[in-house]
């Protein structure tokens, strides 16, 4: 499963060599033990990242700040509205739709046909509901 984490530090510093970690040994090791990853979509969110010198300790102490009020929102995800689902009219339009779409793609890849499908559940789901929202508001203005 792929969690699609980065090494901020490397991120940031691609050239960068600062290590986490030393021996006090004849000669000295030094190593890159210590890391904070973040997922991808949470890299706009890295306000700073530092790697300060540790006290009493072989190791460096890592620190990362995060500005987690003003972070850009993705594409997001589509929620049907599951009273929808009790909606006659709304039922009606989704058959009717799904029934359209089969007709016209007969030949299609069920894969393919499958996408469509769900592509055009959503923008009509999205459209009822906008339109049912402002009937309801004009209603209860009036």
């Amino acid at each position: 499963m792929r969690l699609d984490l980065c090494d901020v530090f490397r991120l940031l510093n691609p050239e960068r060599k600062l290590f986490t970690w030393h021996s006090n040994t004849n000669p000295p090791i030094f190593c890159r033990l210590d890391y904070l990853l973040l997922s991808s979509s949470s890299l706009n969110c890295v306000t700073d990242y530092q790697i300060k010198t540790g006290y009493s300790s072989d190791h460096s102490i890592v620190v990362m700040k995060l500005n987690l009020i003003h972070n850009d929102k993705g594409p997001g995800y589509f929620k049907l509205n599951n009273s929808l689902l009790l909606d006659t009219v709304y039922k009606n339009k989704i058959k009717t739709s799904i029934q359209e779409i089969v007709s016209f793609n007969e030949q299609a890849n069920p894969n393919v046909l499958w996408e469509i499908i769900k592509g055009r559940i959503r923008d009509e789901t999205i459209k009822y509901a906008s339109l049912k929202k402002k009937r309801s508001s004009i209603r209860t203005r009036n």
